[in-house]
């Protein structure tokens, strides 16, 4: 059985809540307990709980936990220990640059190389 997380608009907890007609349980929904917020109706009650538990806002913490990752990955390959991230940077032109002996060197073929090992792709893709 799943367990019901919090109410996503109140806090309480929430609950499993039969629909039947006459004896027969066609099926259920989840509601709260504090707001009375609900689901539709599921035919199962794993159905109701996934409804349920399911947050918009899981999804945008999954996006900015990957963007986070995808900025970590990108500083390893462009900082040497001895350099700064204030020394990675966009150029005037928008081309992504690290200073290298004051010099501002381009990286995006690094960047290209790099993602196409990542992603295993060749070079010719």
């Amino acid at each position: 059985m799943n367990e019901l997380r919090e109410c996503p608009m109140c806090g309480n907890k929430a609950h499993y809540q039969e629909w039947k007609i006459g004896q027969t349980t066609m099926g259920w929904r989840v509601i709260c307990g504090g707001c009375s917020v609900m689901t539709a109706n599921w035919h199962s009650k794993e159905a109701a709980a996934k409804c349920w538990n399911a947050r918009a806002y899981d999804v945008e913490i999954e996006r900015l936990r990957a963007d986070a990752e995808i900025g970590r990955l990108v500083r390893e390959m462009l900082c040497d220990d001895d350099i700064s991230i204030c020394d990675v940077g966009c150029a005037d032109d928008g081309e992504i640059v690290r200073v290298e002996n004051g010099e501002a060197v381009g990286v995006a073929d690094t960047l290209l190389e790099a993602l196409r090992k990542a992603k295993g792709e060749s070079d010719e893709a």
